[in-house]
C-alpha cells in the first residue's frame, strides 16, 4: 500500500483514463463532473489529514477526510483528490479539474458541479450571509401572508396544495403594438384551479 501511495496510484489513474475511458467514450472526455464526499474514521485522535469537520454522514465527533471524485460521462472514474476532513469544499474543485486538464491536454470541456463548489468564499462573507438571511425572512412573510389569506377567504388547502396548484396555472406576458406596454394575463383555467378570490384573473394581473 505504501509503494501505491508513493507512484503507482499514477499509473492506475493513466490506465484507467487513457487505455479504457479514453477508447469506451471514442477518445472525446469533453464533460467533467465533480462532487465531494467525507469518509469518516472509527477514531478518536486527529491528525495531519483526518480532522473533523461538516460530515455528510452525521458523524461530527468523528475524524475525516475529505473525497473528490472526477468522472466522465455514464460515471467512470477519472481522478481524485484527498484533502483534510476540515478544508472548504469550494477550495477542493479547481486544483483537481485543473491538473487533470492539464495533464490529459483537454482543450474544449465542461465541468459539472455543485454551484456552492464554484463560487468561493463568497455561498460565506458577512453580507452574503445577512443577505440570505433576508432573503428567507422575506420568503416566510409571504408564505404566512398566503396562509393568512386562505383562513380568512375559508379555503380549505393548505398553503404547499396552493403553490403546488399555482404552478399548473400558465400566464403570458403581451407586449401592446400601439404603445409597446407590457400588460400579463391569465390562461383558461379549469374549474380546480379557480379558487377565488386567490386565483382570480384579476389577481394575476400583474401590469
Amino acid at each position: 500500500m505504501d509503494k501505491l501511495s508513493d507512484s503507482q496510484h499514477e499509473v492506475v489513474q493513466n490506465i484507467s483514463v487513457l487505455h479504457h475511458t479514453k477508447r469506451v467514450l471514442d477518445d472525446h472526455i469533453d464533460v467533467l463532473f465533480y462532487d465531494v464526499t467525507t469518509l469518516y474514521c472509527k477514531s478518536d485522535h486527529e491528525d495531519e489529514l483526518r480532522k473533523t469537520g461538516f460530515s455528510k454522514e452525521g458523524r461530527h465527533k468523528n475524524p475525516q477526510i475529505i473525497l473528490g471524485p472526477l468522472v466522465s460521462i455514464g460515471g467512470y472514474p477519472l481522478a481524485y483528490c484527498i484533502h483534510e476532513g476540515n478544508k472548504y469544499e469550494g477550495h477542493t474543485m479547481l486544483p483537481v479539474v485543473t491538473k487533470f486538464v492539464s495533464k490529459y491536454n483537454l482543450k474544449d470541456f465542461i465541468v459539472v458541479a455543485d454551484s456552492g463548489l464554484m463560487n468561493g468564499d463568497m455561498n460565506f462573507t458577512r453580507r452574503r450571509i445577512g443577505a440570505h438571511v433576508c432573503i428567507c425572512l422575506v420568503a416566510l412573510k409571504v408564505y404566512k401572508e398566503l396562509e393568512r389569506l386562505l383562513k380568512l377567504s375559508t379555503i380549505n388547502m393548505s398553503v404547499d396544495k396552493v403553490l403546488e396548484l399555482a404552478q399548473t396555472i400558465a400566464t403570458i406576458q403581451m407586449a401592446l403594438p400601439q404603445n409597446k406596454q407590457t400588460i400579463s394575463r391569465t390562461m383558461l383555467m379549469k374549474q380546480h384551479q379557480r379558487i377565488a378570490p386567490l386565483f382570480s384573473d384579476e389577481f394575476w394581473v400583474t401590469r
